[in-house]
């Protein structure tokens, strides 16, 4: 797709996708409203392949029937009850304390309507204040609002009342790659198995850069495994909307929009 496309409360934007069950599920009438957001000289394109020509060129769709399920599996509810789902503090129940931080702790909820296991992050807005970190939180809410993929931590709602913020997140059970990699006993990794991790961590980074988005904290700290033994980037805190510079018809760099300046003004 190419161009902007309104699609309920999400915006798809160039690479994304859409209508992707319907290939999976086959049903014998599939309707969605979509609004495109381009205009005369930016038109928005949308291309449609067949599911004969699906299988054609990627020999099947259990591909595709991955990625769906990976979905499913990290929200663990499916797509259509994930858009009518209402997550608030009176229907989560608290189970137990998953870490502590700067600003708050993490907590192990369950939701009292579905019975799934979240996280929920919980930070004292007074902390936040007397570390001058307002801009920061709100930033990393508004990336997490803007992605959707299951190389990126999901956040499932955003809240707050007078004292604290909350955001309810995914649960990622395979823990740290940094605790992978540091195994007692262990010297790290097969090579096959860091190119698959550096594979998915790629295509995580790759999706944020067509979005103009810089991740900019990437350690084995902030990279979680989810069920099925995938990647997945965590603390949007650092991330940051870039700009991109093409200096010839192959090599696209992305700039954080100061630095790029600073270069422009200084030749």
């Amino acid at each position: 797709m190419n161009g902007e496309v309104s699609a309920g409360s999400k915006v798809l934007k160039e690479g994304d996708y859409f209508c992707d069950d319907a290939l999976l599920e086959k049903p014998a009438v599939f309707s969605s409203t979509f609004v495109s957001q381009g205009d005369g000289e930016n038109p928005t394109a949308c291309a449609y392949i067949t599911l004969k020509s699906f299988i054609t060129i990627f020999g099947g769709i259990s591909r595709l029937k991955g990625i769906v399920d990976r979905r499913r599996l990290s929200t663990g509810i499916d797509e259509q009850s994930y858009r009518r789902l209402t997550v608030t503090l009176n229907s989560l129940e608290k189970m137990k304390i998953l870490g502590t931080g700067t600003f708050g702790k993490v907590w192990l909820v369950r939701h009292k309507e579905t019975d799934n296991a979240w996280a929920m992050k919980v930070q004292k807005k007074t902390e936040i204040l007397n570390y001058n970190q307002v801009d920061g939180v709100i930033r990393e809410k508004n990336i997490m609002t803007q992605l959707t993929h299951p190389f990126l931590i999901n956040m499932i709602s955003a809240f707050q009342d007078e004292h604290d913020l909350y955001m309810v997140l995914n649960m990622y059970p395979g823990g740290e790659l940094f605790s992978l990699l540091h195994r007692k006993g262990s010297s790290g990794v097969t090579e096959s198995s860091a190119k698959f991790y550096a594979g998915v961590i790629l295509e995580a980074l790759d999706f944020m850069h067509l979005r103009s988005i810089l991740y900019r904290d990437l350690k084995p700290e902030n990279v979680l495994m989810d069920a099925d033994g995938y990647c997945v980037l965590i603390d949007m805190g650092f991330g940051e909307p870039s700009i991109s510079v093409k200096f010839s018809n192959t090599i696209q760099i992305f700039f954080l929009p100061l630095l790029f300046f600073h270069f422009s003004k200084n030749g």
